[in-house]
């Protein structure tokens, strides 16, 4: 470990260029463990606004500062242990699994599949289902 003048702290390295390097030529970084660990990001230029990263029994969040503060219950992304993603959802359905207020408003969409004609004449079905605003 280094200690620089600037305050700069290194592991693997004698020159740090930020506040914490940490440098490995192969494996793992880093080990984090604890029950359900998480690592929340605060943004001192705006408000310390936050974001957390978190995993849970083999599965992957990000949690936005308006779901941490309890103003938006569905303000997360979820990666389950399968591989299926959830918007606003804790247990996603399906490969992508929107949930929330708003879920479809969007304006513009691109997906690609090994099926890309199937997946285009889903979609057209799935809009013209949609009730008008």
């Amino acid at each position: 470990m280094v200690v620089n003048g600037n305050g700069n702290v290194g592991f693997g390295t004698t020159t740090p260029n930020a506040k914490l390097e940490v440098v490995s030529g192969i494996g793992d970084m880093m080990h984090l463990v604890a029950y359900e660990p998480f690592i929340t990001f605060y943004d001192s230029n705006h408000g310390y606004n936050r974001n957390a990263l978190q995993s849970v029994d083999g599965s992957f969040n990000i949690f936005t500062e308006a779901y941490l503060r309890g103003l938006d219950p569905f303000g997360y992304i979820h990666l389950d242990k399968s591989g299926k993603v959830g918007i606003g959802s804790a247990t996603p359905v399906s490969k992508l699994d929107i949930v929330g207020q708003d879920a479809l408003a969007f304006s513009d969409i691109s997906l690609s599949s090994r099926y890309g004609i199937r997946t285009r004449a889903i979609l057209a079905r799935a809009f013209r289902a949609l009730p008008a605003t």
